[in-house]
């Protein structure tokens, strides 16, 4: 193989080394950038949803709590707190916003709660009411009479169903494990568990991070910085190769020169031209 050839392949082989050590170098740095900066916004994310739900609920709670409802007052109050229904139990009667309840098993079952909140507010876990998920707040009222509001959940699904996407997603499930909400995808992922106090009831939010999504940022990513390298490759190997002819000119006039007074036709006083 010629010494011009050999240079030109190991000009080549070089390239090749830097672009594939870059390529491989890359792809662990920007994958683990790219983790990072997932798991530090799903942290953040987390916090502020935490807050936001474990908030909000609780002010409902508060506002509950401190809400004194005559029998004439159900329907308005309904208008003015925002709750789903409110439900007021006084001895074997009961009241919500459409007036008495004539259903005697559902007013019975609601009694027996009375006593099991042993005169403290109590928050239930997630049922099914008017075809939307509601908890109800028990606030007691004596011995035989409390008032329960019932709280539309719809709101805080719609919000986690807002923060989800992008490599992030949530889900959200009572102290039963009873599901409000998840958009936990199919492929692999990795969890955080957050507890949320709700009234002395224990929720959890759980924040995933699409690892399945960073693989397929980080090949997106590197694919665009292998195309940038062999870009410049390519620009570096035919600068190399107009230089390395440049430079070896003189060396072929001198194997020239050799040749010719090998053979008895040069010149000894004959003078190498150098650029």
């Amino acid at each position: 193989m010629p010494f011009k050839v050999k240079i030109n392949v190991l000009l080549l082989l070089a390239i090749l080394v830097t672009i594939g050590t870059a390529w491989f170098s890359v792809n662990h740095f920007i994958s683990g950038y790219i983790r990072t900066q997932a798991t530090q916004n799903i942290n953040e994310q987390i916090t502020l949803v935490k807050e936001k739900l474990a908030g909000d609920i609780n002010q409902k709670v508060l506002l509950a709590a401190n809400l004194n409802l005559g029998v004439t007052s159900v329907k308005k109050a309904l208008q003015e707190t925002g709750f789903h229904n409110i439900v007021k139990l006084i001895g074997d009667m009961a009241f919500d916003v459409n007036g008495v309840i004539d259903d005697k098993a559902r007013v019975e079952a609601l009694r027996k709660l009375i006593p099991a909140a042993n005169n403290q507010i109590t928050v239930s876990p997630l049922e099914q009411l008017d075809g939307k998920p509601v908890i109800s707040i028990l606030v007691p009222r004596g011995a035989d009479s409390a008032y329960l509001y019932y709280l539309d959940m719809s709101e805080f699904k719609a919000l986690l169903a807002k923060v989800s996407g992008e490599g992030r997603y949530f889900s959200l499930s009572d102290s039963q494990g009873q599901v409000l909400y998840s958009s936990k995808p199919q492929g692999e992922t990795e969890s955080r568990p957050n507890k949320l106090d709700i009234r002395g009831s224990s929720w959890t939010l759980t924040g995933y991070i699409d690892l399945d999504y960073i693989r397929a940022m980080t090949q997106a990513l590197n694919g665009k910085i292998t195309l940038a390298l062999l870009g410049v490759a390519a620009l570096v190997l035919a600068l190399s190769m107009v230089a390395l002819n440049l430079a070896y000119r003189p060396i072929l006039s001198l194997r020239d020169l050799v040749q010719e007074l090998s053979q008895g036709n040069g010149g000894l006083t004959r003078r190498l031209t150098v650029t």
